[in-house]
């Protein structure tokens, strides 16, 4: 994972059979003996496999109780001690011996309850132990893996599934049907979320798919090779596999109810790729591309060459497979002045690869510096007055200017900064249309086009849309830039492009619809159109703000200005846009005490692009010693 997160300490299962959600807090002071449902700050719903926005208070925690069956013990330093099992008050039995870490009553019909519980071992440190039982003590489980810390649990109202808190950031749902191995499994980390199954079928936010994936052992002595799940998305990334897999009970009885095989990770994994410089004349670059199949029966259906994570401009650099062609190809690159990166991407109809980063340097740049160009949309008056926002328009305007000032000038990265501010009644789909497309012919190697758009953005069944100025709610595609015209105006920029899009709001008149953030950024970030995409909040979450700034704005300002005293990288001495992100994101998750998480999504080919330099902090003059009388 980029980095870690809180650690779910509080679990809770929601009390509606009909919508099943599971829910947790990742508060590490909480005390699970003394906390509710209203300690339980996040959620997924099991249903849809999406998280929900604000966790109801319909939630329960750990059963003690369950009609005429209870579980009597001692708190001791937190953990439970003394443990009975009774019925009618009287004691039916022990479930474990002197000490546990969690213990709940699982609904079992009309029978007596099941009992889970957790030991953790200190002594060998092999970690917390979590076992599934039934009432008279007969075993039923040893569920697996052994967790670092088996905090707490809570059982689905039927009695069918039991969540339990790992000590990571990993929250487990096991059947209660004697499987050892967790059904489901969910983390969230800075706001991205993955759901996966054992099986590998996962569900996720934008980039959340990059927060796991499968580690391929090449033999003795040999690193593994590591393929996150974005990589072969094509196979795993359904949603509708892991609805009905908590439906029925299994993946199993879920793909069988799709109609669907078994994905074997093995059998698809994506083709392995190389490059290779054969010669270089100034900035001309002659290299070798290859590629070979990961799998027996799979073939290398295209290659394609990458500078610094891009596509090459009027599709340069692009090999298809043909009847008796081989993956080889030679191609010759133009690179432009600095160092760089080229790859090569090696595609098969399962997944994708690149190879390893060749570097490159072009000839000794003689001209000006690199330009930066700025299209910032803020539409706070609509024609519609039910979409009309707060400070949308100062949004883009402050970070239109922020931009200018911060990462411009002779000692900066950038030596200029043009494009254009649109704002309100200017900000129509026409003007906008032209203002990306002047930016992207513009734009030179080295060059950066950031795009701010501050206003709305929806999906509905036709695809994703910005509303700009004129939007009309019942005819979209005529009246908003659409996802795939937005493809189009960003792709093949010959220099780095990065959208900044605060388009998480609510309105009376937009309620209808459904956020667009995480499909604009999985149609940006590939790598084809390689636009880096920064949002202001995830899907499920609305962006907020002052009566001065959307809290997005604020912390992208904040992170713009903090120079030498925010974070950057000390080899370059320029601020990156991850560096940028962390302050917006410290910046935002702290105003909205963790509601609102802004994400980042560079495409997977891409280094992160620079933002500004960051001139050495100037230090103190040295005090000025007394004169002697």
């Amino acid at each position: 994972m980029r980095r870690p997160g809180p650690t779910p300490t509080l679990v809770g299962w929601a009390g509606d059979p009909k919508a099943p959600a599971v829910a947790w807090g990742d508060d590490p002071t909480l005390n699970p003996f003394k906390s509710g449902p209203a300690d339980l700050r996040h959620a997924l719903d099991l249903k849809t496999v999406e998280p929900v926005a604000v966790v109801p208070k319909a939630f329960e925690l750990r059963r003690h109780k369950l009609g005429a069956w209870e579980v009597t013990f001692k708190n001791v330093g937190g953990a439970y001690r003394d443990v009975h099992l009774k019925q009618d008050g009287k004691e039916v039995g022990r479930p474990f011996g002197v000490q546990g870490r969690s213990v709940t009553l699982v609904p079992n019909g009309d029978g007596p309850p099941l009992v889970a519980y957790s030991l953790h071992d200190a002594r060998n440190e092999m970690g917390a132990y979590a076992y599934l039982q039934a009432a008279d003590g007969k075993p039923l489980a040893a569920w697996l893996p052994v967790a670092t810390d088996y905090r707490d649990m809570a059982p689905s109202p039927d009695g069918r599934y039991v969540a339990v808190t790992t000590g990571t950031q990993r929250v487990s749902v096991y059947r209660t049907d004697g499987s050892r191995f967790p059904l489901l499994n969910i983390v969230r980390a800075k706001g991205e979320w993955v759901a996966w199954t054992a099986e590998g079928y996962y569900a996720c936010s934008a980039g959340g798919d990059k927060l796991i994936g499968w580690a391929l052992h090449n033999g003795p002595n040999e690193l593994v090779t590591f393929h996150t799940a974005q990589r072969l998305a094509k196979h795993f990334h359904r949603p509708n596999v892991i609805k009905l897999a908590l439906e029925k009970g299994s993946v199993k009885e879920s793909l069988a109810a799709l109609d669907a095989a078994p994905a074997d990770v093995e059998r698809i994994l994506p083709p392995k790729a190389r490059l290779e410089q054969l010669k270089k004349d100034g900035g001309k670059v002659r290299v070798k591309a290859s590629a070979t199949p990961g799998a027996k029966d799979k073939s290398v259906i295209a290659m394609r060459v990458l500078l610094d994570g891009r596509a090459l401009p009027a599709d340069n650099g692009v090999w298809a497979a043909g009847p008796g062609k081989v993956p080889e190809a030679e191609f010759e690159v133009e690179v432009p002045p600095g160092p760089h990166e080229l790859k090569v991407l090696a595609r098969s109809d399962d997944g994708e690869a690149v190879s390893e980063p060749l570097a490159v340097r072009g000839p000794k740049a003689s001209g000006p510096q690199p330009t930066l160009y700025r299209v910032c949309v803020g539409v706070r008056t609509y024609d519609d007055k039910d979409l009309n926002l707060g400070v949308a328009a100062k949004d883009a305007r402050d970070v239109f200017d922020g931009l200018a000032k911060h990462c411009v000038g002779p000692d900066n990265l950038f030596g200029a900064a043009k494009g254009e501010l649109l704002l309100d009644k200017d900000a129509s789909l026409p003007r906008v249309r032209k203002a990306l497309e002047d930016a992207r012919k513009a734009a030179r190697p080295n060059d950066l086009v950031v795009v701010f758009f501050a206003g709305h953005g929806v999906k509905d069944d036709t695809g994703f849309y910005l509303l700009t100025k004129e939007a009309d709610v019942n005819n979209l595609k005529g009246t908003s830039l659409s996802g795939g015209e937005l493809q189009k105006l960003l792709r093949g920029s010959e220099g780095a492009v990065l959208l900044l899009l605060d388009a998480c709001h609510s309105s009376s008149a937009a309620q209808s619809f459904r956020p667009a953030t995480d499909d604009v950024a999985r149609a940006l970030t590939d790598e084809v159109v390689g636009v880096t995409v920064m949002s202001a909040a995830m899907s499920s979450e609305v962006a907020g703000g002052s009566a001065v700034n959307g809290h997005f704005t604020a912390g992208l300002v904040q992170g713009l200005k903090a120079g030498a005293d925010g974070p950057f990288d000390k080899w370059k001495r320029q601020m990156l846009v991850n560096h940028l992100y962390d302050v917006a994101y410290s910046e935002v998750t702290r105003v909205t005490n963790g509601k609102q998480n802004p994400f980042l999504n560079i495409p997977w080919t891409m280094r992160p692009v620079a933002i500004r330099d960051v001139l050495e902090k100037a230090l103190p003059a040295p005090p000025v010693p007394p004169t002697r009388p």
